[in-house]
């Protein structure tokens, strides 16, 4: 049977029999406002658009229609969940003549919580959230790692929706996720996709469905925001950092004359303020001599763990890049455990049980600047839905009236009303921040971190975003194979790869699938 005759979901519409109130959500949204009648590709189909658009609302009631839990996994997935929106009731849905294998629904925002379900699904009671995971669990992996094996997981002839699947991988990972999503496209899935990638975006032949005010529609790739803006981006970057800072960053001085002015700014921010090490909060951290290490065991067997040496802090913005497992989370939570923070997020009052930390932290010298921060946040992508939990639980507890929660926004605005609570003064680690944000939001992040900057405040972050890499001045340390090391922001594999690809993504959809982009 051909291929374009085995869609396991063909189309989803409104129920004209269901009385739907367009001023109230999720239907006062244009993209479902504007549904219509949405047709699905037999094999992949992407949902874009800026965040609050309508994708994960669009893609969660379409796995609630088919039977899998709004919060991700598979249909044997049974837990309490956040309560989801009225569309999947609305929703009327045309299914093709097969039923598929096997359905599965990754979705970024609460996978960390469905790999602590399936972690203990066999048992009685789910245990306390302390409880060690299983030497097989995903726990045990890096972020990116653990969502490349959730995909690797998948098996052909299935339906699969995927919620910003790419939230946690470089883009070497997110080139690697094409490449599976095309194996289980050649077996027969079919695969529905919400993302901020203009990588897996780039996959031949899919459909593309653009989310915004006007309501929803098809576009070409080349057409999308994600593409056109981050490939921009990435060609003129100094000149779009100089418009969205508001400032100029000398682009067209020769390499001398800018050595030169940055030493007299450099020299002019000493006189005003002390040295700039005097100004930050921590300005190192190093492996205790004293400390009882072995470094054939995790954490330290890590190369960017065991090679540590003294990390210096002697930027207002520090950077952690490299592929995923190479260290840089680890390093992330050892930071905030040392600097009084929780391992899974928040701030120094967030009290919860927790999944274990490495040890790391207690193996760490850290030195502390003269100056206190006046508040701390570890903002950590893979457990923020947790923590967002908790924030919402604990004012139900204390009697106090809670805000809106930030469960009613979609993943991203979630993201950035974090961002924007952060105030001045403050000591911040981010755990790829960029998760859930558009290139749009990134550079909105960009202008963010920026004003915290100039308000006196310290920021160490873990990233794959060649976008949020590219903020002036900073310092970024790569981790990889050969230990831990000072590069400059052309130099990292993310701009490097991501330009790449954007420039030449036809040649480069060749060779890593094998000439895909001809097939019909």
């Amino acid at each position: 049977m051909a291929l374009s005759s085995r869609p396991f979901l063909r189309e989803i519409s409104l129920r004209p029999d269901v009385p739907i109130d367009f001023t109230n959500y999720p239907f006062n949204i244009p993209a479902i406002r504007e549904l219509g009648a949405l047709q699905f590709h037999p094999r992949v189909t992407f949902l874009v658009g800026e965040n609050g658009a309508g994708k994960s609302t669009l893609l969660e009631a379409i796995a609630v229609a088919m039977g899998l839990p709004a919060e991700g996994g598979s249909r044997n997935v049974n837990r309490p969940q956040q309560p989801v929106s009225a569309l999947a009731d609305a929703l009327r849905l045309i299914k093709g003549f097969q039923q598929p294998r096997w359905s599965y629904f990754l979705r970024a925002e609460s996978a960390f919580d469905v790999i602590s379900y399936m972690d203990h699904i066999g048992a009685p009671v789910q245990p306390p959230a302390d409880t060690p995971p299983p030497e097989d669990s995903l726990h045990r992996r890096s972020h990116g790692q653990a969502f490349l094996q959730l995909l690797m997981d998948l098996k052909g002839d299935g339906f699969y929706l995927l919620d910003e699947p790419e939230a946690a991988l470089s883009p070497n990972r997110q080139l690697a996720a094409l490449d599976l999503i095309d194996q289980l496209v050649k077996s027969g899935a079919q695969l529905i996709i919400a993302t901020h990638s203009p990588i897996l975006l780039a996959y031949p032949d899919a459909l593309i469905y653009r989310c915004d005010e006007s309501g929803i529609a098809p576009c070409a790739y080349d057409d999308t925001e994600h593409y056109a803006v981050t490939r921009d981006f990435l060609r003129h970057h100094r000149r779009r950092l100089s418009q969205l800072l508001e400032r100029p960053l000398d682009t067209h001085r020769p390499d001398g004359a800018m050595a030169a002015l940055a030493a007299l700014e450099q020299l002019g921010r000493e006189l005003q303020g002390g040295p700039p090490s005097s100004r930050l909060f921590l300005r190192s951290i190093a492996l205790d001599p004293a400390a009882r290490i072995d470094f054939d065991r995790y954490p330290f067997a890590i190369p960017a763990v065991r090679s540590l040496g003294v990390l210096k802090f002697d930027s207002p913005v520090t950077f952690l890049v490299g592929e995923n497992g190479a260290g840089k989370s680890t390093l992330l939570e050892a930071i905030a455990l040392a600097m009084g923070l929780p391992a899974e997020g928040g701030s120094q009052n967030a009290s919860r049980l927790q999944q274990a930390p490495s040890i790391l932290h207690s193996a760490l010298q850290i030195d502390r600047g003269h100056r206190r921060p006046g508040w701390s946040y570890f903002l950590r992508a893979e457990t923020a839905f947790d923590l967002i939990s908790y924030d919402d639980n604990t004012f139900i507890e204390s009697g106090w009236t809670p805000p809106p929660s930030l469960h009613t926004r979609s993943h991203g605005e979630g993201f950035m009303n974090l961002l924007q609570r952060l105030s001045k003064n403050g000591f911040y680690l981010l755990d790829e921040p960029e998760a859930a944000l558009s290139p749009n939001r990134q550079l909105a992040a960009l202008a963010i971190i920026d004003d915290l900057v100039q308000a006196g405040s310290q920021l160490i972050i873990a990233t794959h975003s060649p976008i949020l890499l590219a903020y002036p001045g900073a310092k970024i340390w790569v981790c990889d194979a050969s230990g831990i090391s000072v590069t400059a922001y052309e130099d990292t594999e993310h701009v490097a790869v991501t330009r790449d690809f954007l420039n030449h993504y036809p040649r480069r959809l060749e060779q890593l699938l094998g000439g895909a982009e001809d097939t019909e």
